[in-house]
């Protein structure tokens, strides 16, 4: 613009024509703009290179508010005294009106800043020129001019001409980023609704916030409910600059912006101005922010360099993008907690249909233990029950006396070649899962887990056998081998795994019920004589303090692991036994009663005697006897039994065990203990109850020892009832002993 000005009318016209040039010049410079910050630029550079123009400002106005955005020949902090926004001001007149307003600030009631302005500046006239576009206004210039009464009415129509020409571009790029933005926000609504993890709702959220606001410091922080604060979800690299290394916010810096929006659960809107310390970090660039909570998912926060960046309309577009996220984030929260609820009930829906394979296991498995008439069967049986309920192969396999490996005695399914392929050494415990199992180690494991480390895995995974178990067949500390059994489902032993270690104890009991039935029953069978080492037993201890070998004549093991015995003694040192009783952790009770002849002495003692871990190793006893050091005893085997095995089984528990004579013996001859079993069995626990009293307390003497009422008195019931038991239980006891001519009792 040129300097000189001619005379008066000369000088009008040349000033408006001047002002007209520069709102033509604006104009066209603008029409390359494509954002607000630069329509700024271009005004401060156009406007500020226009003589005589010493100054120009541009504030951004919203809601009554003047935000300084660039200026030209004056600093930050004069430009803003110039526009207060309380009491009458040209600018408040300027935006209100829509008119630019003119004023000279060395007027007599012009403000002081004003004034100090002029004389720094040597500014003669003010103009505010308002920036409207169809009644709305975006902005407020400030243009300090050198003359005084620079600017007459036809001058204020020509700025008004370049308020309205940059209020047009401006609208024009709102107009336009109001179509892009409904655009992203549409666009983003649907990218929020088929969102499937909230990472992805956060991701887009600042992804779109970045483009709708245009700015580049956008970032959303989650709450952690586990820690009680506010994490960094996805935030871009200049949020991240602003904040510095405080990204984790708390009740412990309670005073930040971010955890003040949670946690009142409103929007905090800042301008910073010429205070840049309000963020984390001091030093922070930051001269805006916006923190929106997301509800209890966390908070969107976005900031800018720009005073001013979020006006009303910002704020808008803010709330509505962070609306939509929350939704976003309910419906993926929602969708989650429907789908962990899904995953729990079909874990219950399988879970109870294990437990109710496990029962049918169990039942099937107790029918098989009545049916079985032998081992063989029995494990044969098992095998066959298991594949045909749940699984697609089961064997139960042995390890012999002195052996390395597993071998296969019983096997059903779907398992061909398997046990051929498949390296069943005991390995130290770490190889297939049956040799692990007869170490004593149950193990279910995945197949795939085990790979590429192991070859009968190789070996199961080419079957289709997706996972295994294996369990030990024990039964009271006596092992018998180890059951496998294989599903081609993954996981299939979850929650059975109690289960197949019990149904492993169940078949041990029924191997040792089978081969004891054996023994009793067998046409031949071989007699042992066994020498036994060790003086600490309860029978020991008795036969050192009465002085002379004890041979029990009953056994009653129980479930609870304890054993009832009965022995004899002709004139044993009663107060010392009961002495020795006391002094054993190992006795339950001791009684005796005194027949005349001898001393029956009954005993519970809480660990396994001799005798019941013969019996629980497979053989029959037909003679025990315990001296001070040793215990002697005559057992019987099934000579299809292997003998090396059940002697390693009973060194197992004894070591030192010594086989001192073994002999054929024909015929399933009924022994005394074996005659015992059959009297159990024929009578009631009522009617055995009342002979044994009897017989013990002398009932059955001559003379009596004790009278049939003193017997009803001490079993607690009448005589009448007292004598029909007896009568009953004397005949069935004679029938075993008369109806069978094989029954002898030794």
């Amino acid at each position: 613009m040129p300097a000189d000005v001619g005379d008066a009318g000369d000088r009008t016209v040349s000033s408006v024509e001047r002002l007209e040039l520069l709102a033509e010049r604006v104009e066209e410079r603008l029409v390359d703009a494509t954002s607000r910050a630069g329509v700024d630029r271009t005004v401060r550079d156009t406007v500020g290179s226009a003589g005589p123009v010493e100054f120009v400002a541009v504030f951004c106005y919203d809601d009554r508010e003047f935000t300084f955005r660039t200026a030209a020949g004056v600093d930050e902090e004069t430009a803003t005294s110039l526009v207060p926004t309380e009491g009458p001001s040209p600018g408040l007149l300027a935006v209100g009106r829509e008119r630019t307003q003119v004023a000279d600030p060395r007027g007599e009631n012009s403000p002081t800043a004003w004034r100090s302005l002029a004389e720094e500046r040597g500014v003669g006239t003010l103009a505010f020129v308002p920036v409207a576009h169809r009644g709305e206004v975006y902005r407020l210039l400030v243009v300090g001019d050198a003359r005084r009464d620079a600017y007459g009415v036809h001058e204020r129509d020509a700025l008004d001409g370049l308020g309205a020409a940059v209020g047009r571009t401006i609208g024009s790029l709102q107009h336009r980023k109001r179509e892009r933005t409904l655009e992203f926000l549409q666009a983003a609504a649907e990218r929020l609704e088929s969102a499937e993890t909230a990472g992805t709702v956060y991701e887009t959220a600042v992804e779109v916030a970045t483009d709708v606001l245009d700015v580049e410091a956008v970032g959303v922080f989650r709450f952690d409910p586990e820690k009680n604060v506010l994490e960094p979800a996805t935030v871009t690299a200049l949020l991240r600059e602003f904040y510095g290394d405080t990204l984790t916010f708390g009740p412990g810096n309670g005073d930040a912006q971010v955890w003040q929006a949670y946690a009142t659960g409103e929007t905090r809107t800042f301008d910073y101005l010429a205070e840049a310390d309000r963020l984390a970090n001091p030093d922070t660039d930051a001269r805006s922010a916006v923190f929106v909570p997301l509800n209890e998912h966390g908070v969107l926060v976005a900031a800018s360099r720009t005073p001013g960046t979020f006006n009303t309309r910002e704020r808008t577009l803010v709330d509505l993008l962070a609306s939509t996220a929350t939704s976003a984030l309910e419906r993926v929260a929602h969708e989650r907690a429907a789908r962990e609820r899904e995953a729990t009930l079909s874990r219950q829906a399988s879970r109870l249909e294990r437990v109710e394979v496990a029962g049918r296991l169990v039942r099937e498995v107790n029918r098989v233990l009545v049916r079985a008439r032998s081992r063989a069967e029995l494990e044969e049986m098992v095998c066959r029950r298991l594949t045909d309920e749940a699984f697609a192969f089961a064997w139960i396999g042995s390890v012999p006396p002195d052996g390395d490996r597993v071998e296969p005695r019983a096997w059903a399914g779907d398992g061909a070649g398997y046990l051929d392929d498949a390296p069943l050494e005991l390995n130290g415990g770490v190889g297939e899962p049956a040799a692990r199992a007869a170490g004593g180690e149950a193990t279910c494991v995945d197949v795939t887990d085990h790979l590429q480390r192991s070859e009968w895995a190789r070996a199961a995974a080419e079957r289709g056998f997706q996972s295994a178990c294996a369990v030990p067949l024990t039964d009271r500390g006596v092992q018998y081998g180890a059951l496998a059994v294989y599903a081609t489902d993954p996981g299939a032993f979850a929650e059975m795994g109690e289960t197949l270690v019990n149904l492993g104890e169940t078949v041990g009991y029924g191997i040792n019920v089978a081969e004891a039935r054996q023994g009793v029953l067998a046409d031949r069978s071989t007699e042992l004589e066994l020498r036994i080492p060790g003086g600490e037993g309860f029978m020991n201890l008795v036969a050192a303090t009465a002085g002379e070998p004890v041979s029990y004549y009953e056994l009653t093991p129980d479930a609870t692991g304890s054993t009832r015995l009965v022995f004899a003694l002709t004139d044993p040192p009663v107060e010392e036994l009961h002495a020795l009783e006391a002094g054993s952790v190992a006795v339950e009770s001791l009684t005796e009663v005194n027949s005349g002849a001898e001393y029956v002495f009954r005993v519970t003692v809480a660990e396994g005697s001799v005798a019941a871990t013969l019996l629980s190793c497979g053989a029959i006893p037909e003679d025990v006897v315990a001296h001070p050091g040793e215990t002697t005893a005559t057992v019987r085997l099934p000579q299809e039994r292997d003998i090396r095995e059940f002697v390693a089984r009973v060194s197992d528990h004894y070591p030192g065990t010594e086989l001192l004579a073994r002999q054929e013996v024909d015929g399933p001859a009924r022994t005394r203990r074996s005659f015992g079993t059959d009297v159990d069995a024929a009578l009631t626990d009522r009617q055995l109850e009342v002979l044994r009293t009897a017989y013990e307390s002398g009932f059955f003497e001559s003379p009596r020892e004790t009278t049939g009422s003193e017997l009803a008195e001490l079993l607690g019931v009448s005589q009448p009832t007292v004598t029909r038991h007896l009568r009953e239980g004397q005949r069935r006891v004679f029938a075993l002993l008369f109806d069978d001519p094989a029954g002898t009792a030794r």
